[in-house]
């Protein structure tokens, strides 16, 4: 058997202090012998110093070398080519000729300043030559700027003698230049030729007329572009008392503004609220009470109610404008409430609603006068059950006539 010599047996005993320094710090049997096998130095010069023994070199004395600042130029702007043809010799001509303008136009402003004085004499204000402050002054002379014929001058542009400016008593009219030579002279203002009296505007009541003939005849000549003028008319005529007007006035009022309210229908909203409120003011027949409770169903619900809250129940009459609301789905129950209230006065407007072509409302009505009918709503019921198509509904009509009659 082969047997190595003893020096070469000896080597690994030689490396163990070597290795055992190694494992000392930290390293492992893999990267120890990696190492031993490529050749390279086992860490760093600091670290082979540490396992070399030379404790006086320690991690905390080495130095990082210097991390070199980049620095950026930006590129230079190429220049730019000539172009072939182009010569500067017509920009420096403009610039010579705008160069002298200015300074042509500065000349004549300062010989002009120095030619000018305030009063047209050679010196300033108060013997101050050319100012207050010895320079020159921007106000111009007055004997640079003779005045021509017709202007207290003489053919020649000198003063006449004896002239008096204006506004002297010497003149005669005060404040009043004369007149040009050739023309007559303006005749003072006066009454024959005072100019005449505006005409009548739809805005604003003409001279001598009462706000309530401008009412109405705004109202009968007012166009849809003049709703403003028509807003304020149909407002002047709900604030006026109709008590203080005569029957023919009266008359014309509620003319004007049941055909406004038949306009207003087609309109709707507003408008319908306007006009149904003032005719409510001034109405005196009863068809114009019904008149205004059917307007009133093409108005606002603020309109309506509004007008309900209105109505007076010691007045009958207002029960006809009740009773066409009394189908209206939102404000049909505060309408029932003022009939309800009202009592048997408000009988004659609720037997209108007898012929509604709605089933469900001639039902209503008929508990209705149920309530608070009399003789009238019995034999209208009779009447109305006769020809009735709707066998239940002609029955409930039978019943609740049995009901007026067995009070």
């Amino acid at each position: 058997m082969f047997r190595r010599p003893a020096v070469l047996r000896l080597v690994p005993l030689l490396c163990l202090p070597g290795l055992a320094g190694c494992f000392s710090q930290g390293y492992g049997v893999g990267y120890v012998a990696g190492k031993l096998v490529t050749g390279q130095p086992i860490g760093d010069a600091v670290e082979a110093d540490a396992a070399a023994g030379n404790l006086a070199s320690s991690p905390l004395d080495f130095t990082p070398p210097s991390v070199p600042t980049p620095t950026f130029s930006p590129p230079s702007r190429p220049e730019r080519p000539a172009m072939p043809g182009l010569s500067q010799e017509p920009f420096d001509r403009s610039r010579e000729m705008a160069e002298n303008s200015r300074q042509r136009a500065e000349d004549a402003r300062r010989d002009a300043l120095e030619r000018t004085t305030p009063f047209g004499g050679p010196g300033g204000p108060f013997g101050d030559p050319g100012g207050r402050d010895g320079g020159p002054t921007s106000r111009p002379r007055m004997d640079r700027f003779p005045r021509g014929p017709g202007l207290r001058n003489g053919p020649d542009g000198g003063p006449i003698a004896g002239a008096a400016p204006f506004g002297d008593a010497a003149s005669g009219t005060p404040d009043a230049p004369p007149a040009e030579p050739g023309m007559a002279a303006a005749a003072p203002p006066s009454a024959a030729n005072a100019s005449p009296p505006r005409s009548p505007t739809l805005r604003e009541p003409a001279a001598g007329e009462s706000e309530l003939d401008w009412a109405v005849r705004v109202l009968n000549v007012a166009t849809d572009s003049d709703w403003v003028a028509r807003k304020r008319a149909v407002e002047a005529l709900e604030a006026l008392d109709p008590a203080a007007a005569t029957p023919d006035q009266r008359e014309a009022v509620i003319a004007a503004l049941s055909a406004r309210l038949e306009d207003a229908v087609k309109e709707g909203g507003f408008a319908v609220d306007r006009a149904a409120k003032t005719l409510l003011v001034w109405a005196d027949e009863p068809e114009q009470f019904s008149a205004i409770g059917e307007a009133l169903l093409a108005g606002t619900g603020l309109g309506r109610k509004g007008t309900l809250a209105e109505l007076d129940p010691q007045n009958p009459v207002h029960a006809r404008v009740a009773v066409p609301l009394l189908t209206h789905d939102w404000e049909g129950d505060e309408a029932l409430a003022f009939i309800r209230k009202m009592g048997a006065p408000a009988e004659p407007a609720v037997l209108t609603l007898l012929d509604d072509p709605n089933p469900a409302t001639r039902r209503d009505v008929a508990s209705l006068l149920a309530e608070l009918g009399g003789e009238a709503s019995a034999e209208a019921l009779k009447e109305r059950a006769a020809k009735e198509t709707d066998r239940a509904l002609a029955r409930h009509m039978r019943v609740q006539r049995a009901a007026i009659l067995n009070k």
